[in-house]
């Protein structure tokens, strides 16, 4: 089992004031490191029995690590409350947790009156500790969002992106995409890998000039976008047959026998190839980058076991299929318990057909509908 410690970030400011989730965080903990004077407020937070473990503020945060680390390793809950005014001696203790094989997390500090949602109400995410799967590149806009409403963000990454090992034929379809009367992508990682490879063979944005531009999904979108490009056509669902209905319909009697260059992962949903070719269009399919299971899953499993997560958010297939498979047989009894989120119905899909239960979906492919609809879902909730 992996160990997990919970960072309470406390720096310059008034220290009798404290967010519901640390309140949280040390209502769970088994055992307690601080200052018995700066934290005097804080720790009165802490649970009956809990070990409370007196660690002044002067003394160098690096000669508590194998301390924590040893507790942590023990199968206990431990909360930490660490100095986040000096930021370098942070990440240096973080590194060292991690050396030990402890995986922390860190608790937003979001003031609970600063936490409200779109109504103006304070959001019923406060002190959720919610995590994230996706990959850690594409977490912050996510993870600002939730923090914001007060939320504890867990980075549990279940896939990374990585470039193709040959990258040769990724560089012959840069050569060939003006042959493309549409040239269509999946997902902002294709982008990037796409672009990536124009501007290696010396070319930019107007290489395109002749296709037609196809997205699927606000964040593809919007990544054409930091890159000089606007989509021409744009599916209304985030989904591969979407978007075939969408080039479809922008090509009309020229579709049998048109050129269409799809830019996707190696192992991707094939929905949109099939419905082009079922309709007589002749489909480049160009392979930008690959998806692997992530190492940062190690701590998922000590996080359900002890209870500490309340909601798991998944936002590609892939990232459920990378979950179960590092949590192993008895995943989706691990699973149970929280509330499970997908950013849309393709997705919901592939999560029930894996056999998990998805109480809460995104109305849109969207970090800002993802949120809206948790808030929601806690919200009704809580209502009762």
């Amino acid at each position: 089992m992996s160990a997990l410690v919970t960072l309470l970030g406390a720096g310059p400011g008034d220290l009798s004031q404290i967010t519901p989730a640390g309140v949280l965080a040390l209502g769970r903990a088994d055992v307690v490191i601080g200052d018995p004077f700066a934290h005097r407020a804080w720790l009165s937070h802490a649970q009956p029995g809990c070990l409370v473990v007196d660690a002044p503020r002067a003394q160098a945060a690096r000669a508590w690590v194998e301390i924590v680390a040893r507790h942590a390793s023990a199968g206990r809950a431990v909360c930490w409350i660490v100095d986040v005014s000096e930021a370098d001696a942070l990440r240096s203790t973080v590194d060292a947790l991690t050396e030990l094989g402890v995986s922390t997390h860190a608790i937003a500090t979001v003031p609970a009156d600063a936490a409200v949602g779109q109504s103006g109400e304070p959001s019923a995410l406060v002190g959720l500790n919610i995590a994230i799967t996706r990959p850690r590149a594409q977490q912050s806009a996510l993870a600002g969002m939730l923090r914001a409403r007060g939320a504890n963000c867990w980075d549990f990454a279940a896939i990374e992106v990585r470039a193709l090992s040959d990258r040769a034929p990724l560089l012959a379809a840069v050569d060939r995409v003006q042959r493309a009367a549409v040239l269509a992508f999946t997902s902002a990682n294709g982008v990037d890998a796409l672009f990536d490879a124009i501007d290696e063979r010396g070319f930019d944005a107007r290489l395109l000039a002749p296709c037609s531009v196809a997205s699927v999904g606000r964040a593809t979108s919007d990544r054409l976008r930091a890159r000089g490009v606007r989509a021409d056509i744009s599916a209304a669902e985030s989904a591969g047959e979407s978007l075939a209905e969408a080039i479809l319909a922008a090509l009309g009697p020229r579709a049998p026998g048109a050129k269409v260059m799809v830019v996707r992962a190696v192992r991707g949903r094939e929905g949109l190839v099939r419905a082009l070719t079922d309709a007589g269009v002749e489909v480049d399919l160009v392979f930008a980058y690959e998806t692997v299971a992530s190492a940062s899953l190690d701590g998922l499993r000590a996080a359900l076991e002890s209870g500490t997560l309340d909601v798991v958010t998944f936002a590609s297939g892939s990232a459920v299929d990378a979950t179960l498979g590092a949590l192993g047989g008895d995943a989706l009894q691990l699973l149970s318990p929280v509330t499970i989120a997908t950013v849309g119905p393709v997705t919901t899909q592939h999560a029930r057909a894996a056999g998990l239960s998805v109480h809460c979906q995104a109305e849109h492919a969207s970090d800002e509908s993802l949120v809206q609809a948790l808030d929601a879902h806690f919200a009704r909730a809580r209502a009762g």
